[in-house]
């Protein structure tokens, strides 16, 4: 499991596949969820804003990754109370993402930390 330190929450992603596959592939994921930060942290203050009483806690998301690299059959895992308008923000996100040179196909785990 790789873990990287975002700005206000905590990021990891996990997948099953042989190893070096895996590390491959689990360095592409975090090269694109470093890239597409930003969009993480958009979707966070405009559903903080429609949503004021929005609370912290931990949001997961499981999304299958094709043998292109994209990601399909997005769906929340594990949210916090009130936590749905966060999770369709951001799976509009990463319906649009794609691992570069995948080696590995199947389910990966999104888990962000909001605090």
């Amino acid at each position: 499991m790789r873990i990287i330190f975002g700005l206000g929450f905590l990021i990891s992603a996990s997948a099953c596949a042989p190893k070096s596959a895996m590390e491959h592939d689990s360095a592409e994921l975090d090269r694109l969820m470093n890239q597409n930060q930003a969009q993480i942290d958009a979707c966070y203050h405009r559903v903080k804003v429609s949503h004021p009483t929005l609370i912290s806690g931990p949001l997961t998301i499981r999304a299958d990754q094709n043998p292109d690299g994209s990601l399909s059959s997005i769906e929340l895992i594990r949210g916090f109370p009130g936590s749905q308008p966060l999770y369709e923000c951001i799976r509009e996100e990463i319906a649009s993402w794609k691992i570069n040179s995948p080696l590995t196909r199947g389910p990966l785990e999104m888990t962000w930390k909001f605090k």
